[in-house]
């Protein structure tokens, strides 16, 4: 076997100072009665700090991250020692006041458990020269005033909140121009004159927008295109009655955001204003587009929008629900159809929906990308029938480039061979796959119920006596293929049944590029090949 040597370069000053910052860890974990709890260095800060300020002119600071999560957002846990011994209230919030000034990056996203943190006046915060700021609902208005205030050359701002908070809040976002990404999560009421100014100040720069979960944009008054000398500025110094007469005008005016190509539109569709539709004329460069569910009516118009103004859309997105504890229920007429075939023949490289039933509307639709389709991932929430696992077929043979599948059933319980055996059948002729995800199939076989329940208990007992290490059958792993244990937060989502198992593995055996392989909760990994150079 050929060898080639490959000279090592050294690193400039300030790349070795930044790699040992990455390195510094504020949050370390232990273990502590079977969950894991993450403690906080505040030694380790001041260590940060100090590379932090020796080399703040000359590289991009480490990642601040104050109160809030540990880096693994999956770790929620927090040792309540910071509120019972003082430690935190005594040495921590001194040292990030002291040296707030140099943070480029901000997360004040307080879990529940510390929204007392702020009582005890711990943000004092100094903070000039802030790149990324993500705050939630436990964060002063008035903090939040003087950051935006400080800080007018914000890159990036994710902002979570819930319904039950004031209006108006969008106002602290005026004085702010050179947003890359604004996320606006939770449910809010938005004010289109005051989103039309917020974006017009931004459209230079602006890259990503999100309206979050269940959002609304409000009704306005009737658009006048008559003034337009107002600047956008005075909106928050004026009195009442002006403020009214400034509606016609910025409405009025036109919206372009050239550089914004990924939008995250999830708001609830029966309740938004008819203008959400046409949101997407000013994003001519719209690559992602990630919604909820729409019904046809709305799928159409949405459609249509994005159709003419949209023409470089590759993707189509759901938030990712299919992971949450429990799946739910979609109307029948959903018109994501329409909203797939906005995309111009050959353009759509991925496809992540959320659907009742893969109908014969939304394959004809899909199989317009035939030629680039790289992902394609289906969370269904009804009855998986016999026709609806043939459209999935078809579209798998027709969809040759395919790289990722996935199919998360929600809805049926026992699913037929027959079944299982058709949507493997189409994986056949997808020669460039490399993963591939079946969920909610946990009973494929002809077994009566009662062997189900018999399985299913012998798979317990051997997973409490080989703590995970080990998968039960693993006489069903081709010897190239390893399990690999994984964590899964859903409940209701079984393990892989010996048949289903061995049906999967048979159906991928003669793909070249498959990496990975994930059945209900079980995962599994294939041992990369030893390359010769």
């Amino acid at each position: 076997m050929n060898t080639i040597r490959i000279q090592p370069q050294a690193l400039l000053p300030p790349e070795i100072v930044l790699a040992i910052g990455k390195a510094i860890p504020l949050w370390f974990p232990q273990v502590v009665r079977g969950r894991t709890v993450w403690w906080f260095r505040p030694k380790d800060l001041v260590a940060a700090i100090a590379v932090n300020r020796l080399f703040h002119t000359v590289l991009t600071p480490i990642l601040w991250t104050v109160f809030a999560y540990p880096c693994d957002r999956s770790h929620k846990y927090y040792s309540h020692i910071y509120q019972e011994s003082g430690r935190l209230f005594e040495f921590v919030p001194e040292v990030v006041k002291k040296n707030s000034e140099h943070f480029r990056y901000l997360d004040l996203s307080l879990d529940n458990t510390m929204r007392n943190v702020a009582k005890f006046g711990l943000l004092e915060l100094n903070c000039i020269r802030l790149q990324e700021l993500r705050i939630t609902t436990s964060i002063d208005l008035a903090l939040l005033g003087h950051l935006i205030a400080a800080n007018p050359g914000l890159r990036l701002l994710h902002w979570s909140r819930t319904r039950s908070q004031r209006k108006g809040l969008l106002k602290f976002l005026y004085p702010l121009s050179q947003l890359r990404s604004l996320r606006l999560k939770g449910e809010w009421d938005v004010n289109p004159v005051s989103l039309h100014h917020i974006l017009s100040n931004n459209a230079a720069c602006l890259e990503e927008l999100e309206l979050g979960e269940y959002s609304r944009i409000l009704d306005a008054d009737p658009m006048n295109e008559q003034w337009n000398g107002l600047e956008a500025s005075a909106l928050s110094s004026m009195k009442k009655r002006r403020y009214a007469r400034a509606i016609y005008l910025i409405q009025g005016r036109s919206l372009l955001l050239p550089k914004l190509k990924s939008l995250r539109l999830l708001v609830s569709w029966r309740k938004t204003s008819d203008a959400t539709h046409t949101l997407v004329r000013a994003f001519p460069a719209l690559e992602t587009i990630t919604l909820l569910y729409i019904d046809k009516e709305d799928g159409s118009r949405l459609g249509r929008n994005l159709q003419e103004f949209c023409s470089n859309l590759r993707s189509i997105r759901d938030p990712d629900r299919y992971y949450d504890n429990s799946f739910f229920s979609l109307i029948a007429d959903d018109g994501i159809s329409q909203v797939v075939d906005a995309c111009s023949p050959g353009s759509l490289v991925r496809a992540s929906l959320a659907i009742w039933v893969l109908q014969e509307s939304l394959r004809v639709s899909l199989l317009k990308h035939r030629d680039v389709l790289e992902v394609l991932e289906l969370s269904l929430s009804h009855d998986v029938t016999l026709g609806n696992i043939e459209n999935i077929r078809m579209v798998l043979e027709g969809c040759k480039r395919l790289k990722r599948f996935a199919v998360y059933n929600g809805y049926k319980l026992y699913n037929s061979p027959e079944e299982t055996r058709i949507l493997l059948e189409g994986l056949v002729d997808c020669r460039e796959l490399e993963s591939v995800v079946l969920v909610g199939f946990p009973h494929v076989g002809l077994m009566s119920m009662v062997n189900v329940e018999a399985e299913m208990a012998a798979i317990d007992n051997y997973r409490k006596k080989h703590r995970d290490e080990h998968p039960p059958f693993p006489e069903t792993l081709p010897a190239d293929w390893r399990y690999v244990p994984v964590s899964i937060a859903r409940s209701n989502i079984s393990v892989s049944t010996k048949e289903f198992r061995l049906m999967a593995f048979a159906a991928i055996s003669h793909l070249p590029r498959m990496k990975s392989l994930v059945l209900n909760c079980d995962s599994f990994e294939r041992s990369p090949s030893l390359l010769l150079v």
